[in-house]
C-alpha cells in the first residue's frame, strides 16, 4: 500500500508499506492494505513503517491519519525520524519546557500559549520515550 507522510512545511516520506503502526488519539492502531476506510486523530508518539524487511520509526506530533483500502496518509504538525533524535538534547530540551510550563501555570496563563507549552512538553516526553526503547 502507499505511505505519504507530510508536516506543513515538507512530506517527509512517500512510498511503499506492507503496514503501519500508528499513535492514535484512542490508541495506537495497525494497518495492513485493504483496512476500511478510517480516519484518526493523532497524537504525539511512535509511527512505525513496515515494507517487508525494511521498517522506519518516527516520532509525530499531533495531526491526523487518513486510512484508506489503498494506502495511508499522515498529516502530522512534526515529524521526527527516530535516528535524528538526540537523547541528551531532548532531555535538556524536556527539562526546560517542563519549567516553562509550570512557570505558565504558575501565573494562571490559560489558552494558546498554555495549549503550546503543554504540546511541547507531550511531543518531548514521546521523543524520550521512543528513543527509550
Amino acid at each position: 500500500m502507499k505511505i505519504a507522510i507530510v508536516t506543513p512545511e515538507k512530506q517527509i516520506l512517500a512510498g511503499e508499506a506492507s503496514h503501519v503502526i500508528i499513535p492514535g488519539s484512542e490508541g495506537d492502531f495497525g494497518v495492513l492494505p485493504g483496512h476500511a476506510p478510517t480516519i484518526s486523530t493523532l497524537r504525539p508518539g511512535a509511527l512505525k513503517v513496515v515494507n517487508g524487511n525494511d521498517s522506519k520509526t518516527f516520532c509525530v506530533a499531533e495531526g491526523f491519519a487518513d486510512v484508506q483500502p489503498t494506502g495511508v496518509t499522515i498529516l502530522a504538525e512534526d515529524v521526527i525520524a527516530l535516528e535524528q533524535i538526540a537523547p541528551a538534547v531532548v532531555t535538556a530540551d524536556l527539562t526546560a519546557a517542563e519549567h516553562a510550563l509550570t512557570q505558565l501555570k504558575d501565573k494562571g496563563v490559560q489558552g494558546v500559549k498554555l495549549e503550546q507549552a503543554e504540546k511541547a512538553v507531550a511531543l518531548l516526553r514521546a521523543q524520550l520515550q521512543l528513543v527509550r526503547h
